[in-house]
C-alpha cells in the first residue's frame, strides 16, 4: 500500500498537482518513536529540507492559485 501511494504522489508532482517536500537522507526515526531528541531531530531535517526549497514552494503556490 505504501508504494502505491508514494508513487501516486511522486506521479502528482510530475503532472504539476503536488510539490513535494522530501529529505534528501533518510530521517532517523522509526515507525514508532517516543524519544524527544530523535523527534526534534527529525523535524529540524524538514524543517532546513522545507527552508532550502522555499522559492520554489513559494512559486509553486503562485502557479496553484
Amino acid at each position: 500500500m505504501y508504494n502505491k501511494q508514494r508513487d501516486f504522489v511522486f506521479e502528482q508532482e510530475k503532472k504539476g498537482n503536488a510539490f513535494i517536500i522530501c529529505p534528501d537522507k533518510k530521517l532517523p526515526v522509526g515507525r514508532i518513536e517516543h524519544n524527544a531528541d530523535v523527534l526534534r531531530k527529525t523535524y529540524e531535517i524538514g524543517r532546513k529540507t522545507a527552508l532550502k526549497q522555499l522559492n520554489e514552494i513559494i512559486e509553486f503556490k503562485k502557479t496553484a492559485e
